[in-house]
């Protein structure tokens, strides 16, 4: 069961790193105040990493229970 789950976690890291070099260009992002102009790609990534952060703990703290 852990290699299936890691063959499927590979697999979806593999098709978000597709997803985000087919949309490189650079977007302007707005948040409360502040504007800032980034890449789409750090945008995606930065999205997953937090995601995936966010349910490492939320997983963390239901087993911890």
């Amino acid at each position: 069961m852990k290699k299936f789950k890691l063959y499927v976690g590979l697999a979806l890291i593999a098709l978000v790193v597709i997803f985000a070099l087919q949309n490189n260009d650079l977007i302007e992002l707005d948040f409360l105040v502040w504007r800032f102009s980034l890449s789409r790609i750090v945008l995606i990534v930065g999205s997953m990493i937090i995601g995936v952060i966010a349910s490492w703990l939320i997983s963390a703290f239901y087993l911890r229970k």
